[in-house]
């Protein structure tokens, strides 16, 4: 499938629930995402109004190039 059509693909603003691992190296997410879900939420207000939490830094979710 051709993604470049999309806004956010084009601006460059595409983000995947990879950004943890945990001890055994397997995605943190989807182990202690549930559990954090106000980390979850951070992250997400994080990338859609980055000036309401201007010092955080993303937990889960990471910026792909």
């Amino acid at each position: 499938m051709n993604y470049a059509w999309i806004s956010a693909y084009k601006k460059g603003n595409v983000y995947a629930f990879n950004n943890r691992a945990n001890q055994s190296d397997a995605n943190d997410y989807y182990e202690n995402g549930s559990i954090y879900a106000d980390r979850v939420l951070s992250d997400l207000i994080k990338i859609v109004h980055p000036e309401l939490l201007p010092e955080y830094k993303l937990t889960y979710l990471k910026k792909l190039d």
